[in-house]
Parts: structure tokens; sequence; C-alpha cells
């Protein structure tokens, strides 16, 4: 049925219905067909399609039998699926993906996306006996693990671990916070001239280490260029 549905349906006006069908109809691996399901993804992503481009990219995770390229296409799939709040599927295809010859700056990226699925469930309460602090204390380790991979990427994670303590609140002691806040303050520079996200990094590690009053400047720039 599939099949004849993909037949059905116009390459040219309607690509993704095509692509999503005849994904369904192959039998074993289709390496065009996952990279015509790989096109997909990024339209719908463009399209603001989250959950649309998680499954095509998890189909094409599926019908892809060269060892490194499943490997990335999973990673992407993972990622789509953390973006959809699909955690459990997340971790599936990062187990996936962990099976598969990931460079090291993939294998950085996978860490990170682990650490932040951790985070996430943390603050519902669905990961076990996992908290808060833990998952800050696992988003430091994905940064330190990106530097001089992504350093750019490396400063975001920083911030994603500053965050997690700070939201931590009261299960995130001050110790552990700066803990976190100072090799934050370390992080390799990033773009230039700073992105918001580089100024809100230095701020909030200047505000956990040195006070409000020392932060101040570098909070107000970066709230400026969000503005």
């Amino acid at each position: 049925i599939h099949g004849a549905l993909a037949q059905a349906t116009d390459p040219v006006t309607d690509p993704d219905r095509r692509a999503w069908h005849r994904a369904h109809a192959a039998a074993g691996t289709d390496g065009s067909i996952a990279a015509e399901l790989e096109r997909s993804a990024n339209r719908a992503q463009a399209r603001g399609g989250i959950s649309a481009a998680a499954a095509f990219l998890q189909r094409a995770t599926e019908l892809t039998s060269d060892p490194a390229l499943r490997g990335s296409r999973a990673l992407a799939a993972a990622q789509s699926k953390h973006d959809a709040a699909a955690f459990d599927a997340a971790r599936e295809l990062l187990a996936i993906a962990d099976m598969a010859p990931l460079d090291p700056l993939a294998q950085a990226r996978a860490a990170r996306l682990r650490a932040k699925i951790t985070f996430a469930e943390s603050r519902v309460g669905t990961h076990g006996s996992t908290t808060v602090s833990d998952a800050a204390i696992g988003l430091l380790e994905a940064a330190k693990g990106l530097e001089n991979l992504d350093d750019d990427l490396a400063r975001e994670t920083y911030l994603d671990a500053v965050g997690a303590a700070m939201y931590g609140g009261r299960l995130c002691p001050r110790d552990g916070a700066i803990e976190v806040a100072e090799p934050a303050r370390l992080a390799p520079a990033g773009s230039q001239p700073p992105r918001p996200s580089d100024l809100l990094l230095d701020g909030l590690a200047m505000r956990i280490i040195d006070g409000p009053a020392a932060s101040a400047q570098s909070l107000r720039d970066a709230l400026a260029l969000i503005q």
C-alpha cells in the first residue's frame, strides 16, 4: 500500500509525503531513500515541524547500512527527539549512535545530548534517583569534552550547566554551584563579537563566584543584545 501511495504522490509538489511512503515500503536498508528522508527532515525543521523532522530522521537511521553514516543520522535523530521532548526515543537513538564509529566531536555531542536529556528528566522526576545536581555535573563534563572540538558549543554547554545548577536551588548547594561556575568562567573564548549566550555565561559565572555587582555589566550587555 505504501509503495502504491508513493507512486501516486507527486515528487515535485509533495516530496515529503512521497519519501515517507517510500520509506515504509522499503524492505531492508536503502541509502537513497534515507538521503531523501534526511532532506525531508531539513524541510520539516525549517517549517518548525520538530516531531516530523525527528520521525524522518529516525526512519532514515533505520534505512542506513553504512555504520558511520548510520551513527551520524542516529545522533541527529536523537537531537530532534530531544527537541520534541521524546526522551525515551532519544536515548534509544543515542544507543544506536554509540555503536557507530563516531569521530571525537560526534562523541562529545552525544555526551552533551545525554546530559541534557538527564537534566530534562531530572526536572520532572522521570529518571530514577538522578537529581538536578547530578545533571549539572553531567553537563559540566560534557562541556569540558567539547573544548578544542567546538568551543562555541562548549560555551553553550557550560551555560546549560550553570543554568542547571541555578535551577536546582536548594538541591544544588552553593558549593555545588561554584563547582560548576569556576570551570565555566575559564571556558575557552567563543565567537567574536560575543553572542548573547557568551555574555550570559560570563555574567552568571561571575554572579555565582563574585556576587551580583561584579556580574551586572556583563548581564546588562547580554540583555541589550537579546532585546
